[in-house]
C-alpha cells in the first residue's frame, strides 16, 4: 500500500506541478488547460513527482492504512506544490490549503464516529485553532512578517498533525518557526535588508513532514 501511495503521489504531482507553476502573483488558482503539454518545465515536473512519491511513501509508512490516510496523502501531495508556489510567488493559495483542511476534517470526523473515539478529532481541532489564533495575532501585531496564507497553512498543518498527537503538531510548528527565524537572521545579516520577504511555506511543510515521520 505504501508503494501504491507513492505511485499515486508521483502521478498526482504532475498536474499539481503544472498548477503551481501557473499560479499568478494574485488572483484565483486554476489547473491550466492541457496541463500535460503546457510550458511547465519538465525538470520541475520530474523533481516534484519524485519528491512527492518519496514523501507519500514515507508518510504512509508512518500513518498506515486508516480512514484518514487519504487526507495525509493529499496534504503531502499539495504540500509540495504549495512549497514551490511560495518559493516562486510568495503566496500560499487559500484554495489549495482549504482543500486539504476540508478533506482531513471530513475524514477525521468519519473516523471518529466509526471508532467511537473523538480524542483524535478534538486534538486536531484544538491544535488547529490555537495555532491559527496565535499566528493571526502575530500577523496583525507585526504586519509584513506573516501573511494570511501563512496563517491558514500553519493552522491546517497543526490541525492535520494534531490528529497524530499534541507533540507532533507542536514539534512541527516550533521547528518551523525556529528554522524560519534562523533563516531570516542569516538572510538579513547577508543582505542587510530588513524588509526582505521570506516564504514560510517551505519551512512549515518540511518541518511537518519530518515531525510526522520521526516525532
Amino acid at each position: 500500500m505504501a508503494l501504491v501511495a507513492a505511485a499515486g503521489g508521483f502521478i498526482a504531482a504532475l498536474p499539481v506541478a503544472a498548477t503551481a507553476h501557473a499560479v499568478p502573483a494574485d488572483g484565483p488558482v486554476r489547473l491550466p488547460p492541457r496541463w500535460w503539454s503546457n510550458d511547465t518545465p519538465r525538470l520541475l515536473s520530474a523533481v516534484m513527482a519524485v519528491t512527492t512519491a518519496v514523501i507519500t511513501y514515507a508518510v504512509y509508512l508512518r500513518v498506515g492504512w486508516r480512514i484518514s490516510a487519504p487526507g495525509y496523502w493529499l496534504f503531502s501531495v499539495l504540500g509540495v506544490g504549495l512549497t514551490y508556489t511560495d518559493l516562486r510567488r510568495h503566496r500560499l493559495p487559500h484554495a489549495m490549503v482549504g482543500a486539504t483542511w476540508l478533506t482531513c476534517a471530513v475524514l477525521f470526523t468519519v473516523e471518529s464516529i466509526i471508532d467511537d473515539r473523538f480524542t483524535t478529532l478534538t486534538q486536531a481541532a484544538v491544535s488547529g485553532l490555537v495555532v491559527s489564533a496565535a499566528l493571526l495575532l502575530t500577523a496583525l501585531a507585526a504586519p509584513g512578517q506573516l501573511g494570511l496564507g501563512d496563517v491558514h497553512f500553519a493552522g491546517a498543518t497543526a490541525f492535520i498533525l494534531g490528529a497524530l498527537g499534541w507533540q507532533v503538531s507542536a514539534t512541527a510548528i516550533l521547528a518551523a518557526l525556529i528554522g524560519q527565524w534562523i533563516f531570516a537572521l542569516v538572510t538579513v545579516a547577508r543582505s542587510r535588508e530588513r524588509s526582505t520577504k521570506l516564504p514560510f511555506g517551505p519551512a512549515l511543510f518540511g518541518a511537518a513532514i519530518l515531525a510526522m515521520i520521526f516525532a
